[in-house]
């Protein structure tokens, strides 16, 4: 387990923000040029908790579970939150428009994990792993912040191992 923290008063005091967030990990085995990412974790929206976002304003914080099948060594952890407030057009139609992406990363080392082999598979490039017409980020929320109907798909690649993403 992995808790990522904010400042829970900078968090609130700053604009109002509404999105997802994904949860990716990329191995520096062979340095840190030219990273590949693979998403371990996710977590969109709930009619119970709203967004992601919501979450962190709520508690601060978010709990990120790591996989248990990890080679040893050396990892970037990238937490990524992705503002969906002006995403209703793509920032090529509007340039004041476009999902926003806010990420930060530290390192992580696994040490006397298991001997597995690094996934080969859902490797991307960060940035390059979105397209702006992306299902889930290109979408109009409704005037409360929420996606049309409740529903929504967070965007990337499928989930390393098809790890089921956190409920809410």
């Amino acid at each position: 387990m992995f808790i990522v923290a904010w400042d829970k008063k900078e968090f609130e005091s700053g604009p109002k923000i509404n999105g997802p967030c994904n949860h990716w990990l990329a191995s520096t085995a062979s340095g840190t040029d030219n990273l590949k990412w693979f998403r371990i974790g996710e977590r969109g929206y709930t009619a119970a908790d709203g967004w992601c976002t919501d979450v962190i304003r709520r508690d601060g914080q978010l709990v990120v579970s790591m996989p248990d099948d990890l080679p040893v060594g050396e990892y970037i952890f990238r937490n990524e939150i992705i503002d969906l407030t002006y995403a209703g057009k793509t920032n090529a139609d509007d340039p004041t428009m476009g999902a926003q992406f806010y990420a930060d990363c530290l390192k992580y080392k696994v040490a006397g994990g298991k001997n597995q082999k690094m996934p080969t598979e859902g490797l991307v490039s960060l940035p390059g792993a979105y397209l702006a017409t992306d299902k889930g980020l290109l979408v109009n929320l409704t005037a409360e912040g929420k996606p049309p109907g409740d529903k929504y798909t967070v965007p990337g690649p499928a989930l390393h191992n098809q790890r089921k993403p956190v409920a809410a």
